[in-house]
């Protein structure tokens, strides 16, 4: 949705970090997640966006499954879950102050800003990364951008040393505990890559034959 909508880029996560604190507080029937999911992106689209989404938009995607009514009640149940505190600060907030200092050029900094921002919206789908402050998940996944491109001096292990070191300073965090995060970054990069591979995969037992015509074998055997 917010891909097809041309949402800002904070819209996503945000809508994530309502639903995880929501579900963290309330039990919830399967039957209500897409209600909910759709309660927290129209939520947030009103907080990021100067044009947010409407209900009817936001409704049409569930292909209207949800109701303008349904989606506006649970709106209200939100807010009133999260005591209307719905400024959450995202891991994107805390790149935009992190890359700045790092001096690279305008062209290196657009590669490393996209990278970062995939990222982001891995952890951000990845529960092992719940417990883990925004600042560190934007801090961990602007260094694993900068180290995967190899941007650093001094070779890639010494500058990915004093970059994690940097950054841990910046945001008032133990190195060891933004490298750990870090790897946990690439690790669930790895497995996101291995996943996307194995479904490219032709399915065993499903050989791709070409699609027979339906039109009936007397009419092709005809001779013009």
């Amino acid at each position: 949705v917010c891909e097809e909508e041309n949402c800002e880029k904070e819209v996503f996560p945000l809508a994530m970090n309502y639903l995880d604190r929501f579900l963290s507080a309330v039990p919830l029937e399967k039957s209500r997640l897409q209600l909910l999911g759709s309660a927290c992106l129209f939520l947030a689209s009103k907080l990021r966006e100067t044009l947010p989404l409407s209900v009817e938009t936001v409704c049409a995607y569930t292909a209207h499954s949800s109701r303008p009514e349904e989606l506006r009640t649970m709106e209200l149940l939100l807010l009133n879950k999260l005591q209307w505190d719905i400024a959450a600060p995202t891991a994107l907030e805390f790149v935009e102050r992190l890359i700045g200092p790092m001096g690279l050029p305008r062209v290196k900094e657009l590669v490393v800003r996209k990278h970062t921002e995939t990222f982001i919206a891995l952890c951000t789908i990845d529960y092992a990364f719940a417990l883990y402050p925004p600042s560190m998940i934007g801090a961990a996944s602007l260094a694993a951008a900068v180290t995967g491109l190899h941007l650093g001096q001094g070779g890639p292990c010494l500058a990915n040393r004093e970059l994690t070191a940097r950054l841990a300073h910046t945001i008032r965090c133990d190195p060891e505990c933004l490298r750990a995060c870090q790897q946990q970054v690439e690790i669930a990069l790895q497995a996101r890559l291995q996943q996307a591979q194995r479904d490219a995969l032709p399915q065993p037992g499903k050989s791709e034959e070409p699609e027979r015509s339906r039109t009936p074998t007397d009419i092709q055997d005809v001779s013009l």
